[in-house]
C-alpha cells in the first residue's frame, strides 16, 4: 500500500474515532463550558485531525510524482550520449 493510501486510510480511521468520541461523549448539546464535556471537545479535536490527514494525501502523492520525475530527468541527462548510426 503506497503511502498516500496509508495517510488516507490512517486520516479516515482517526476521523470516524473522534466523531464516536464527540458522539458518545455526550455531543455538544450541553455546550463546552463545563468540566465534564471535555470529551466531546477531545473528539472534535482528533476529528479535525483525521480530516487534516486525509487531506494531505493527494500533497503527497503530487510530490512523489514529482521526485520521480526530477529523477528521470537527471538519469536523462547524466546518460551518455548516443551516436548515431551511419546515414542511411
Amino acid at each position: 500500500m503506497s503511502l498516500p493510501a496509508k495517510l488516507r486510510v490512517a486520516g479516515w480511521l482517526v476521523s470516524l474515532s473522534g466523531a464516536a468520541l464527540l458522539i458518545f461523549g455526550g455531543g455538544i448539546g450541553g455546550g463546552f463550558g463545563s468540566d465534564h464535556r471535555i470529551w466531546p471537545m477531545i473528539g472534535a479535536l482528533v476529528m479535525v485531525l483525521g480530516i487534516i490527514l486525509t487531506s494531505t494525501s493527494p500533497l503527497v502523492a503530487t510530490l512523489q510524482e514529482r521526485r520521480r520525475i526530477s529523477e528521470r530527468l537527471a538519469e536523462y541527462k547524466n546518460a551518455p550520449p548516443e551516436t548515431p548510426g551511419p546515414p542511411k
